[in-house]
């Protein structure tokens, strides 16, 4: 893995977990990680169904020859999950490539919300990906549901991740301060940045409390939107990453 920054400076921090999915195997579930898969954690009902919608694949990947496939629908979770909780406690660089079918932000506001990333703990999720057609991230809890951004971002003018190529996807997900923060930056370009409480629907600030328990990629739709995805190069650092 590379560990220069895009503006050169020289990473200097602490790199907790790495996976390329060079030695894993072609065909099966990677080894060392869950399924979230149609409502239910590791199932071992009917294996073969979901070796075939999340495994490791060879025909393409961002770098060497394998990278994690995943087959979403447009009706429940379909999502490798990965504990982190031994490895972060209260702030992750998270720094993979991801290649997307469909595109994602830059769609109708009439979209409900969709997510390839999210930070798990039980129930509880906080979710990136596509609200209301743009970019954007929703925390679901027991208590109720944050959108960002606001809803005068919705809609297809806001920034999107387009399809059918590799994008670099880092994400800050911090919970060190006096208030937690979140950014995303696609190619090095940052797309989303917010902290304390400025979701759309929701003024709390404990949405990171808890949180850092496992890394989900994959797909769930709460509309109508499939989406097929590849993830790759995926590191996770207690400072920025960057892209190679």
């Amino acid at each position: 893995f590379a560990r220069q920054r895009n503006d050169d400076e020289t990473f200097t921090g602490n790199i907790l977990f790495q996976e390329n999915f060079e030695d894993q195997t072609v065909g099966d579930e990677p080894s060392g990680w869950g399924l979230w898969v149609e409502y239910q954690i590791n199932p071992t009902y009917n294996p073969s169904l979901y070796d075939e919608v999340i495994n490791v694949v060879n025909t393409k990947s961002n770098s060497g020859l394998n990278a994690l496939h995943v087959v979403g629908n447009a009706s429940a979770p379909r999502f490798a999950t990965l504990d982190i909780s031994s490895k972060v406690t209260d702030k992750a660089y998270i720094r993979y490539y991801m290649y997307s079918e469909e595109r994602i932000g830059g769609n109708s506001s009439s979209n409900n919300h969709n997510h390839f990333f999210a930070l798990q703990n039980g129930g509880d999720e906080f979710r990136v990906g596509e609200i209301k057609g743009t970019f954007g991230v929703n925390e679901w809890v027991s208590s109720g549901d944050g959108l960002f951004p606001d809803s005068d971002q919705w809609g297809p003018a806001n920034p999107s991740i387009s399809a059918g190529q590799w994008h670099c996807v880092e994400l800050a997900l911090l919970n060190d301060g006096a208030t937690p923060s979140f950014e995303a930056w696609i190619d090095g370009t940052s797309y989303l940045s917010f902290s304390g409480g400025a979701f759309h629907n929701s003024t709390k600030t404990d949405w990171l409390d808890g949180m850092f328990e496992n890394i989900i990629l994959g797909w769930h739709s709460f509309g109508t939107y499939s989406n097929t995805l590849w993830f790759d190069d995926l590191i996770v650092s207690d400072e920025k990453i960057g892209c190679q």
